[in-house]
């Protein structure tokens, strides 16, 4: 079995505390922020391993292409974290690009919103089917169960949530192959937006997440319906002194330095999109209080019709 990491440890490492090597400060909700190995937290076994390979995809294929993308980049990374004015050749847009949308796609929040997907499409037309009572009493004639049995099983299915609980079978594969189709289509996105590079010099420090790439609102754009990669402004933190934006609209400048209310900002952000965990490098007593009084962000999906709920899933 393989300990797969959803968030990168070449990535995690940059936030490592000094004093501790290979260490970072772990804050989850609901119990003592401390010190927890890189090689420990913001991972899975067999995470990235496709259950049911065929003769298309075998099992290791996705984790393969990851692997490669985390190597390629890191010394991209690092050379953006050194330096005060970076620029980017095309090819290194590229990979950076490529990293990002990984990043996005990839981890548990994003994962289990994929199966969710799938679910509530399964119920929709479950609850199709159960509207039409002729419809539903002839796809059951063969079942050997009473009229009056039947009938109460169909006013069950209009109410599914209430009574059934949907197991997907093949969740982990359906989700690990869709997450990585999602990554090439994010990618494209990225491509299009210019970059500003963050230069942190106040005392407060960056914190990451076991979700690390953010999407914020843009305030250049009109109101969007929902937060995503192609409308909002997509902050990932590369260490505690150092972050990138990929925003909308050409900027002014491309090297950014920028002030604590604009850190704490950017550390909020991080926390309302974290599934469950945080990561520094030094303990922050404040970003601690914070973040044991927020509330986990990721939402589950709702269908409506007629402007009423028809279908809830997580």
């Amino acid at each position: 079995m393989a300990n797969d990491h959803y968030v990168p440890e070449l990535y995690l490492k940059n936030f490592e505390i000094p004093s501790k090597r290979k260490h970072v400060y772990r804050y989850k909700r609901g119990q003592e922020t401390r010190p927890k190995a890189i090689r420990s937290v913001a991972s899975k076994e067999d995470y990235e391993l496709l259950i049911n390979e065929n003769d298309h995809v075998k099992k290791d294929t996705v984790a393969a292409v990851i692997k490669k993308v985390e190597n390629d980049v890191s010394p991209l990374i690092q050379r953006l974290i050194d330096e005060e004015n970076p620029s980017l050749s095309t090819s290194e847009r590229e990979l950076l690009c490529s990293f990002v949308s990984c990043a996005v796609n990839r981890v548990p929040a994003t994962r289990n919103q994929i199966i969710n997907f799938f679910k509530a499409a399964q119920i929709v037309k479950a609850k199709l089917v159960a509207e039409d009572k002729e419809d539903f009493n002839e796809r059951w004639k063969d079942s050997g169960l009473s009229p009056e049995r039947v009938e109460e099983e169909r006013l069950k299915i209009l109410d599914f949530e209430k009574h059934y609980e949907l197991e997907m079978g093949q969740g982990a594969d359906i989700s690990l192959v869709m997450s990585f189709l999602g990554a090439q289509l994010a990618k494209q996105f990225l491509k299009t937006k210019p970059i500003v590079f963050l230069n942190n010099k106040t005392r407060k420090e960056f914190v990451t997440s076991d979700n690390p790439v953010v999407c914020l609102p843009d305030e250049t754009l009109p109101p969007q319906p929902g937060l995503g990669v192609a409308n909002s402004v997509v902050y990932l933190p590369l260490s505690p002194r150092k972050g990138i934006l990929f925003v909308n609209q050409r900027p002014t400048v491309h090297t950014l330095n920028v002030k604590r209310h604009e850190v704490d900002e950017l550390n909020s952000g991080m926390m309302k999109g974290a599934d469950d965990c945080l990561f520094s490098s030094s303990f922050d007593q404040k970003i601690h209080e914070e973040f044991q009084s927020s509330v986990r962000s990721v939402e589950g999906i709702v269908v409506e019709r007629g402007g009423k709920q028809f279908v809830k899933v997580g």
